[in-house]
């Protein structure tokens, strides 16, 4: 099961949307028929643990920023495998490029 966080561009302004969905590649292309999203986070977990995220992660702040930052205290608390884009805002300016990366303690001490 996957919990996600997408954005959008609009008018220079980035909206988000957190989801959940079994099969996030299908649900992506489900959500890009009217507007086109790209992920920002995809957090792999249990499906009990994906639809509380989803609630915590919603009532949280709105701005990409703040669920960038919260979407890493999910990883980092329960230990999550995620994945991440190489877009440069929030917390992803400070990953280390590559498809897999290796974050230390210097980048958790930001979340």
């Amino acid at each position: 099961m996957y919990v996600y966080l997408l954005g959008h561009t609009s008018d220079l302004t980035m909206h988000t949307y957190i989801g959940v969905a079994e099969n996030f590649e299908k649900r992506l292309q489900e959500h890009n028929v009217v507007t086109q999203w790209f992920p920002l986070m995809v957090l792999e977990t249990s499906e009990k643990l994906a639809l509380w995220i989803r609630s915590d992660w919603r009532r949280e702040g709105c701005s990409v920023d703040s669920r960038i930052k919260r979407g890493f205290t999910y990883i980092k608390t329960h230990c999550l495998t995620a994945y991440v884009s190489e877009m440069q805002i929030g917390l992803l300016k400070k990953m280390p490029p590559g498809n897999n990366k290796q974050l230390g303690n210097d980048f958790w001490d930001l979340v």
